[in-house]
């Protein structure tokens, strides 16, 4: 009788430890997407080095997506279409990450995302793609948010 009901809670502490396990892995994979997600979104600020780092990246990316059909069909000898519209995915995805970090690098400067449509004109892209990456920022804050190169204030804390 003893060794019954020992055996039912250790099966039941086993089940709870492993509904824990699993909770806290759900738990930590919805924490990393909440704090990248801000990096889907045109709002706040950009500096210089996290653009200039991002924007190579996102073409290699997207000249990775862009090679992925003809890699496909030289590996597995099948022209797919299911390979074609996810490089079309990625490259999509790419553009629109692309415009997001304009968009955040923009209203570093204190300009409008709207000054991003000057990159659809030939001179213009390469005046204002030059400017997004050498000129620095607007120092401290402006109206689309706090200076991402200013340290937070540790001495101000309240207790």
């Amino acid at each position: 009788m003893l060794a019954d009901c020992s055996a039912s809670i250790f099966s039941l502490e086993t089940t709870t430890s492993k509904l824990s396990i699993i909770h806290y892995t759900y738990l930590h994979t919805a924490l990393i997407f909440a704090v990248m997600l801000h990096h889907f979104y045109p709002t706040g600020r950009l500096s210089r080095w996290p653009y200039f780092w991002r924007v190579p990246a996102l073409y290699l990316l997207a000249f990775a997506c862009y090679g992925m059909p003809a890699l496909a069909e030289y590996q597995f000898h099948t022209t797919a279409s299911l390979w074609k519209n996810l490089a079309l995915a990625g490259m999509a995805l790419c553009f629109y990450l692309m415009f997001v970090q304009v968009a955040k690098r923009l209203h570093d400067l204190n300009m409008r995302a709207w000054w991003a449509l000057m990159l659809l004109l030939p001179v213009a892209s390469i005046v204002l793609g030059g400017g997004l990456e050498f000129v620095k920022g607007t120092t401290g804050p402006n109206r689309f948010g706090p200076d991402p190169l200013a340290l937070p204030d540790l001495y101000s804390i309240s207790v």
